[in-house]
């Protein structure tokens, strides 16, 4: 089937990246591999397992429920809540086999109430705040507080970390900082026996910037997709672009000069013009910042976007490239989906900037309406649609197609409606 709107994840291009920062960090470090926010809006699950199968350790979430995501697609790899969590969630932290993050003591009380009496104390993994003044123990009061969690019997330190602001910055005098202040604290701790297994500061930037924050694990989420957090970060090995965001000509029009294009009239054709209508808009996770300023790729060609980008379509000027067809692939950014289909190509970085924000804004932003095509050996291997997982199938009266998710499965028929 062609889909309207879809974004491609190339699982073995993600493989090799996880590979070679596994090579990068060294054989005595770890990685955990961060897949909040929906492992980026490329989906948790897949490229979870696909990082595992390569050599990730660790998972890193932001919230109970994405950790418990995890869990029920069967993936018994630890799995870190890198955030806080509340009093009324640790029972289900403890319950689906989580690591929570403690950053003040209330929490750790909380987590001690809920472990008391389970035979054994639970894992968890500090925070420290060496700079970044969001979440974390005041590095100030850290070995005090760390010390007072050490002596609760329901806790096992398992891990300490800090976060890097400015990792990706020019300026490499604030992150040299914070790892040293990092290290002295985990020197005064360990002079008094407390030394937690795994200590973790570099998120990619860090990872591929600054050694020193290595120690024995690391916390890549970005650079496991191909992207180098910035033009300061070093290429330190090789990564490949893993995603890309295709959409199609829904429409093509032909309007005089003068014609308004989309809401409030922004934009007016000062010639004869071929406007085309793409399927994608705000709604999929296309920046409306992209107005009247972004490009797309039409049949290989770099194309302006005309008007204001609305809730469900976009429309560009196709004018000066009469070979575009209805139903023809635009690319959006990232590589086309037929090789050697287009000429030129878009990269993340540059409609982040056309955004005016960053590479994970935009990744995040994709809907979950958006079709993922996870790729491997340079074919489809997982088709993951807003109803659940789709399966083309033969039934012997013709092709059908199976949506399975839940507990489920619907199929569409060829001859017309639907069977469970």
């Amino acid at each position: 089937m062609d889909f309207p709107t879809w974004v491609e994840i190339d699982l073995d291009r993600l493989d090799r990246n996880l590979r070679s920062l596994v090579l990068l960090a060294g054989q005595d470090v770890s990685i955990l591999f961060v897949v909040k926010a929906d492992g980026y809006g490329l989906g948790a699950v897949e490229v979870g397992r696909s990082a595992i199968a390569s050599g990730a350790s660790f998972l890193g979430v932001a919230t109970l429920h994405e950790g418990i995501e995890l869990r029920q697609a069967g993936i018994e790899t630890p799995i870190v809540i890198l955030s806080p969590n509340f009093e009324g969630e640790f029972p289900e932290v403890l319950a689906w086999r989580l690591r929570p993050t403690l950053s003040t003591l209330e929490q750790a009380a909380h987590l001690a109430c809920a472990a008391r009496g389970g035979g054994e104390a639970w894992p968890a993994h500090v925070e420290v705040d060496t700079g970044m003044g969001r979440t974390g123990f005041d590095f100030a009061e850290a070995h005090e507080s760390i010390r007072r969690i050490a002596g609760m019997p329901e806790i096992l330190i398992d891990g300490i970390f800090t976060h890097f602001p400015d990792s990706d910055g020019p300026d490499r005098s604030f992150t040299s900082t914070q790892v040293d202040r990092f290290g002295q604290l985990l020197a005064s701790l360990e002079q008094e026996g407390i030394r937690p297994r795994w200590r973790h500061a570099a998120n990619t930037a860090g990872l591929l910037a600054f050694p020193e924050s290595r120690f024995n694990m690391v916390r890549p989420g970005l650079g496991v997709l191909g992207l180098v957090p910035s033009a300061h970060v070093p290429m330190a090995c090789p990564i490949e672009p893993v995603v890309s965001l295709h959409a199609r000509l829904a429409q093509i029009r032909s309007v005089p000069a003068g014609q308004n294009i989309s809401y409030g009239t922004t934009f007016v054709t000062r010639r004869p013009s071929r406007i085309g209508v793409t399927t994608i808009g705000y709604g999929h996770g296309l920046p409306r910042r992209l107005s009247n300023r972004g490009e797309m790729v039409v049949s290989g060609h770099r194309v302006p976007i005309v008007g204001r980008v609305t809730m469900d379509l976009t429309m560009v000027d196709l004018t000066d490239h009469p070979g575009a067809m209805v139903g023809e692939e635009v690319v959006v950014f990232g590589a086309p989906a037929a090789a050697g289909s287009a000429v030129e190509s878009i990269t993340l970085e540059e409609v982040a900037a056309w955004a005016e924000t960053i590479t994970w804004e935009i990744l995040c932003q994709i809907d979950k309406r958006v079709v993922r095509k996870y790729l491997r050996d340079g074919r489809v291997s997982r088709v993951q649609t807003l109803v659940g997982e789709r399966l083309e199938v033969g039934d012997g009266q013709g092709a059908g197609i199976v949506y399975s998710g839940g507990q489920r499965s619907i199929r569409a028929t060829t001859s017309g409606g639907w069977k469970k």
